[in-house]
This record gives C-alpha cells, sequence and structure tokens, in this order.
C-alpha cells in the first residue's frame, strides 16, 4: 500500500468517528476547569439578558416620553427620560462586565485545555514504537500537534461557547417577541424551516472541505519536512526541479481545498441574509396589513 493511500485510509477513519464520541473526549480536557466554565456559563446568561433588555429601553423612551399615548407635563417626560437612559446605561455596563468576565475566563481555559492536550499528546508520541514513525511522517505528526490542536481550541473557545451564547440569546429574544406579538413572532418563525436545512447543508459541505484541507495540510508538512531533511541528498542527485514540481502540485491541492472551504462561507453568510430579509419583508406585509 503507498504511503499516500494509507494516510487517505487513515483520514477516512478519523472522519467516520462518531462526533458525540469525540466530544466526550474533548470535554474531558475541560472537567478539570469546570469551576471557571460554570462562572464563564453565568457570565453567559447576564450578558444574554442585558442584551434581550436593551430593546426595551428604547420601547419605554418612545412610548413613555418621545411619543407619549396620553399628555404629560414636560417635566415628567424629562424625568422620564432620564430614568431610562440611568437604567440603560447600567445595563449596557453589567453587559460589558459580564462579557469581560465571560470572554476572560473562556479564554483562559481554552488555553489552559490547548496546553494539556499539548502535552498529552507529545507525550504519547514519546512513548509510541519505532514502527509508528515509519508509517506517519514527522510532517503529518506536526500538523496534528499545531494546526489539529489549535482547531480544538478554537471549538472550546469561539464555535462551543458561540453556540451556547446564540442559543440563550435566541431564546431570550423569542419570549421577548412572544410577549410583545406573538402573532409577528410566528411570522418571523416561518423562515427557520428553512434556515434549519441550509445550516445543515452548508455544515456537511463545510465539514467535508475542511477534512480535505487538514489531509492536504498534512502531506504538504511531511513534504516540507522530508525535502528540508534531505536537501543534501536531493542536490547531490541533482532532484530539485522534481521535488519543486511535487511540492508545487501539493501547495496547488491545499490552496484548491481552501478555495472551496472559502466557496462555501462565501454562500452561507448571503443565503443566511437573503432569509433575513425575507422574515422582514413578512414583517412588513403583515405587520402593515394589520395597521391598515
Amino acid at each position: 500500500m503507498s504511503q499516500d493511500a494509507s494516510h487517505r485510509e487513515q483520514e477516512d477513519a478519523y472522519t467516520k468517528a462518531f462526533d458525540r464520541v469525540l466530544f466526550a473526549r474533548i470535554l474531558q480536557y475541560v472537567r478539570p476547569y469546570r469551576a471557571q466554565v460554570a462562572l464563564a456559563l453565568l457570565f453567559l446568561l447576564l450578558t444574554t439578558l442585558t442584551a434581550a433588555l436593551t430593546p426595551l429601553f428604547f420601547k419605554w423612551a418612545i412610548d413613555g416620553a418621545l411619543v407619549p399615548k396620553e399628555a404629560k407635563p414636560l417635566a415628567e417626560r424629562f424625568a422620564l427620560l432620564l430614568w431610562v437612559s440611568l437604567g440603560f446605561l447600567l445595563v449596557r455596563g453589567v453587559n460589558f462586565a459580564a462579557t469581560y468576565g465571560q470572554t476572560y475566563l473562556i479564554q483562559w481555559v481554552g488555553q489552559r485545555v490547548l496546553f494539556d492536550l499539548r502535552s498529552a499528546l507529545f507525550g504519547k508520541l514519546m512513548r509510541l514504537h519505532l514502527g509508528f514513525y515509519d508509517k506517519n511522517p514527522v510532517g503529518r505528526l506536526m500538523t496534528r500537534i499545531t494546526s489539529d490542536v489549535d482547531a480544538i481550541n478554537q471549538f472550546i473557545t469561539g464555535g462551543l461557547v458561540g453556540v451556547i451564547a446564540d442559543f440563550f440569546t435566541i431564546l431570550g429574544l423569542l419570549a421577548f417577541m412572544m410577549v410583545l406579538s406573538p402573532k409577528l413572532t410566528l411570522v418571523v418563525l416561518l423562515v427557520v424551516p428553512v434556515l434549519l436545512w441550509v445550516t445543515a447543508w452548508v455544515r456537511n459541505g463545510m465539514r467535508a472541505a475542511y477534512r480535505e484541507m487538514r489531509l492536504r495540510l498534512a502531506r504538504l508538512n511531511a513534504a516540507l519536512q522530508e525535502n528540508l531533511s534531505g536537501v543534501e541528498t536531493i542536490q547531490l542527485f541533482v532532484k530539485e526541479r522534481e521535488r519543486e514540481e511535487k511540492f508545487d502540485r501539493l501547495s496547488r491541492d491545499l490552496l484548491r481545498a481552501w478555495v472551496e472551504i472559502v466557496r462555501w462561507f462565501a454562500l452561507f453568510f448571503p443565503v443566511v441574509g437573503f432569509l433575513g430579509d425575507l422574515a422582514v419583508a413578512g414583517l412588513l406585509f403583515y405587520g402593515g396589513g394589520e395597521v391598515v
């Protein structure tokens, strides 16, 4: 079996891993810092709550002082504006402090997990038998220790936290929307099934694209390490041109893999934006019809 075929077989084995199993294994490294994670989640709840409360201050200012439903003395309207402004600043101050605490703690936990994972991975590599290194190029192992570990760190500090934050934010905003107007909220929710389908479709495409990119990157790093460590032999047998052409092919393969990732990104955000525009158009049509 060729080396590339062996690498592809190993990569296929990784891609078949069950996501929940991998997620549970990652959480093992987070468990020692569960107190910090719990505090960060508390800050996250405060951030979500204060963000959801913010639009209410504008509602109170407009309905109570700027465009009151009932005639009020000017002094009373100014007093209401003052209290609304102070309340707004207080809520935003709490939001600032909670956002700082959440960001700091999550990044701190992420860096600690990154340190523990990198140390455990290096220790594992030091204990493996020599036959393992005959089957796995050093460049591929370097990719595992560096870029793949960094990807896990980004998942913990960015992806996982972002999903939790967005989940609570959506719940909070939906609660406020249902209180203000259940009918208009249902109009907005009409686009949710389409949004979920688009998200699942793009997720599958991006997952495959990222896996292909990591495989191409590992092959490029392996070739780079091999060429640099054997540069004297390459020059001795006048193989520079041949090695340059092979490296160029590997580099172009990596470029194509990255372009595929960019294509998915470029497709996803305009589609989501268009679905949001559809929801706004539905609000204008239905809400305007209710007023007329």
